[in-house]
């Protein structure tokens, strides 16, 4: 049995329109003999009626007394509305359809409720339906833990369904359809020359969506690419010019194919800068033990003689100042700040590649606060109010159409 898993975003199930390109593509894939596990999550964004944000927005004022175990149930309302609507849909179309919400459809996972982790999934309720000819429509982003509670699965929760389901029916392909057309060079928001790739490595992916690109959640790309499932990225209207995401193997190929050092950029806002100064052996290891304890999650770590330098979002940002001075730290806090990230498979012992990025910022007078790098990606953090700039100037620099 040939089975394709094809996950819908919240954009592609939110019209009438936007609900027929799918029934189009579940149609064309069952002209090719493909099963069919549709996974979808809820319609729209928020101030559309059944979107999680608009849900949540019911108990604005009551958040701090409500569980987290009743805002999954919640939650996992508009990922189960979206699945009737669509196989409404479907049927309308002349195909047979199957809803399962998640934990009908045997996903098992943690009682870490808002952001859960999926345990094992137990197939036979949808192998079953299948058999049965029909097309299986997934509500994603949920499960059910040992204590048959629903939980959910945290942002980009949905893109995790489908890969895990894509991974436990060893499915041929798990296909990502988005309001994109496929995996971008920048964000064209910001980069108006960005453009689609035709390939891209899962590292490589999963570095861009961890710095801030936001295709496919960061959590799904990882299970992608520990268990090597195909995937692809695109448009219900146009999956033909999606971006098929590869092995690195594969990827190092095509890298020097195309003579391509850096692939895309990416960029984080919202962030808050941390420099601590004149801080002991003893304090250090305080620091970062309170930190964790209080659930402030660090990125751009620096640690040298004339100090220790991080970075944190702002939700996490007073919680870090609560710590600091509870331990009588001397620091310096700079708000306001951003990560820049140049992403490229083909960097890796390019010598150079530094200097070019450095070069690009500071001779237009971008200020360069910090840096980190790794053999596939390096990271400026600057000012807030220089972002799209210095992703602007890093396109055009590295990221030209002939590499595509």
């Amino acid at each position: 049995m040939r089975i394709l898993v094809q996950k819908y975003g919240g954009t592609s199930v939110a019209t009438e329109e936007a609900r027929q390109l799918l029934a189009d593509s579940v149609k064309n894939a069952e002209k090719k003999d493909y099963k069919l596990v549709i996974v979808v999550s809820a319609m729209g964004r928020l101030g559309q009626p059944y979107a999680t944000d608009t849900l949540l927005s019911l108990i604005d004022n009551k958040k701090e007394v409500v569980p987290s175990r009743e805002k999954d149930l919640l939650m996992s309302c508009g990922e189960i509305i979206s699945a009737v609507v669509v196989a409404a849909k479907i049927q309308q179309e002349g195909l047979k359809a199957k809803v399962l919400t998640g934990f009908q459809a045997g996903i098992k996972t943690t009682s870490n409720f808002n952001n859960a982790r999926i345990i094992n999934i137990d197939t036979k309720r949808i192998i079953a339906a299948l058999e049965n000819n029909k097309v299986v429509i997934v509500a994603g982003f949920q499960g059910m833990d040992k204590n048959n509670d629903i939980t959910t699965l945290g942002r980009g929760g949905s893109d995790t369904t489908a890969i895990a389901l894509g991974i436990a029916l060893e499915a041929e392909r798990v296909e990502i359809y988005t309001d994109v057309t496929g995996v971008m060079t920048a964000d064209p928001r910001v980069a108006p020359e960005a453009y689609v790739m035709n390939k891209i490595s899962y590292q490589e992916l999963f570095q861009m969506t961890s710095k801030g690109a936001k295709v496919v959640h960061p959590r799904a790309v990882e299970l992608a690419m520990e268990h090597h499932i195909p995937l692809l990225v695109a448009t219900a209207n146009n999956a033909e010019q999606g971006t098929l995401i590869i092995d690195s193997e594969s990827e190092r190929t095509y890298e020097n194919k195309v003579g391509r050092v850096i692939t895309a950029i990416a960029h984080m806002k919202g962030l808050v800068q941390f420099n601590i100064k004149n801080l002991g052996a003893n304090q250090s290891k305080k620091l970062y033990e309170s930190l964790a304890d209080a659930g402030v999650s660090l990125d751009l770590i620096n640690i040298g003689t004339i100090g220790h330098h991080f970075v944190t979002n702002k939700s996490s940002y007073k919680k870090a100042i609560y710590v600091m001075d509870k331990l009588n730290l001397e620091y310096q806090v700079t708000n306001n700040v951003s990560k820049v990230s140049c992403i490229g498979a083909g960097m890796h012992n390019q010598p150079g590649v530094l200097s070019q990025i450095v070069s690009t910022l500071v001779e237009n007078e971008i200020e360069i606060l910090q840096t980190s790098d790794s053999h596939m990606t390096i990271t400026c953090l600057v000012k807030e109010a220089d972002t799209n700039e210095a992703v602007r100037l890093l396109h055009q620099k590295f990221c030209t159409s002939n590499y595509n």
